[in-house]
């Protein structure tokens, strides 16, 4: 018994690369069959479709779906977005271990529309009875919050994690002085540089594009945005639109991937604050968040 324990650990990698080759496969192929019949089946789909880029895109992944519910979630990373995946997977069935580390049940998340197609996600944004959120966040503690998770204290080596990789990719382009190599490490301050050149870059890492952008590139209208910093009170707008049950509502109250670091005013020098406030200028005045820091 124990031998046979072992070796569904050694398999259990192999499994989930493999789901992950099918899912890639079944994505492609829906989105090649989406691309081909909308010209008949739903002209107007095909700007969505374009909107998104492909079936892998920062621009699709991030749009999440429970299509029984007739729920669009656009996600905003650093911006609770693992714990509003979770709380979803709830709600549709699909119990997640993040949003109840007791219950046992396979994790699946929310539908991506690489599973389901821009086709199908253009109906469903169309529909009337649709409800499409997002949730925000003061950008000051988004970026810290990123620098926090994916930087502090790591090494500057590619294949650690993709916004590293991105970092590495465009440091010398940036500021050559910027640090890089298994001995360095990289200061928040260096971070706001790396950050500041990002904000509105297409081809930068989620993590550090503008909130505005990302809710604008599908061109799905969004009806309600949340924020982080009252998001009980904000996401029991979103748990009442569903008809959320008791259980998922208990559970919604609890945090997901924190990161962790100090009070604001010890990163923040009014040339930092600066920086970012021009950097994700577009943000502060869409989502009216102050230009002063604050903890």
């Amino acid at each position: 018994m124990r031998r046979f324990g072992l070796a569904m650990r050694l398999l259990k990698p192999v499994e989930h690369q493999t789901k992950r080759l099918w899912d890639k496969s079944l994505a492609h192929s829906r989105w090649y069959a989406d691309t081909l019949l909308a010209p008949w089946r739903e002209p107007a789909a095909l700007d969505l479709g374009r909107r998104l880029k492909g079936p892998e895109s920062d621009n699709a992944n991030l749009i999440n779906v429970l299509p029984e519910r007739g729920v669009i979630y656009i996600a905003i990373p650093k911006a609770a977005s693992t714990r509003i995946r979770a709380i979803l997977s709830g709600i549709g069935g699909r119990y997640s271990r993040k949003l109840n580390p007791g219950r046992w049940g396979k994790r699946r998340e929310p539908e991506r529309t690489s599973h389901i197609g821009f086709i199908s996600l253009y109906r469903l944004a169309k529909n009337p009875g649709t409800f499409c959120f997002s949730f925000v966040r003061n950008p000051y503690a988004r970026v810290l919050s990123c620098w926090s998770e994916k930087f502090q204290g790591k090494p500057l080596v590619p294949g650690l994690l993709p916004i590293i990789d991105d970092y590495l990719a465009r440091r010398a382009q940036i500021d050559p002085k910027l640090p890089h190599g298994p001995d360095q490490t990289l200061p928040f301050e260096s971070f706001v540089t790396f950050a500041e050149t990002s904000a509105h870059l297409d081809v930068a890492e989620v993590h550090l594009r503008a909130q505005t952008d990302h809710l604008d590139a599908p061109g799905i209208p969004v009806e309600f945005i949340g924020r982080v910093e009252s998001f009980n009170d904000d996401f029991a707008v979103v748990l009442d639109r569903l008809k959320a049950s008791d259980e998922i509502r208990r559970e919604a109250v609890t945090k997901a991937n924190e990161s962790t670091h100090k009070p604001w005013l010890e990163y923040y020098t009014p040339d930092l604050a600066e920086r970012i406030y021009r950097a994700y200028e577009s943000d502060f005045d869409r989502f009216r968040y102050p230009k002063t820091i604050s903890k």
